[in-house]
């Protein structure tokens, strides 16, 4: 009987392997990416109007995604509404900027103090109770019935 030969080492070479999700899915993106992509497409289009669908379809995302990052760019200034109906936007000034994604003050998050420490929790300490009253006379009202 023969034992079989183990499968060969992968080399250097090889590229890493990523859990990924089904084949052509676009991949997860950070915080303010997707604005940024958004910014991009609009400050490429300087001068027309884009819809979150033709955007969202440019950058093969969800169209709703894409309309939510418009809203946030047209909040901020960095875009602005060109119709409403149907929802278009167009670049502005300051588009070009938003685009570069590299604001570290206005994505960094202020540091945080921390937190204080409680002391361990301790049930309540249970309250003495009153002495109880304690009835003269009979234990019930048939103890002194006349009749029996």
């Amino acid at each position: 009987m023969t034992t079989p030969t183990p499968p060969a080492a992968p080399t250097a070479t090889a590229a890493p392997t990523t859990p990924t999700g089904p084949a052509g899915a676009p991949k997860r993106l950070g915080n303010g990416e997707l604005r940024a992509m958004v910014a991009k497409v609009l400050a490429d289009n300087a001068g027309g109007e884009l819809t979150p669908r033709a955007i969202a379809a440019t950058l093969n995302r969800s169209s709703g995604a894409v309309g939510n990052a418009c809203k946030v760019l047209a909040d901020r200034g960095e875009a602005e509404v060109a119709s409403t109906s149907p929802l278009a936007y167009r670049a502005t000034a300051t588009t070009a900027s938003a685009a570069r994604h590299d604001h570290p003050a206005r994505h960094a998050r202020p540091a945080r103090k921390p937190r204080q420490r409680r002391p361990p929790h301790r049930p309540p300490r249970p309250r003495p109770r009153p002495p109880r009253r304690v009835r003269a006379g009979p234990p019930c009202r048939w103890a002194w019935s006349p009749v029996r």
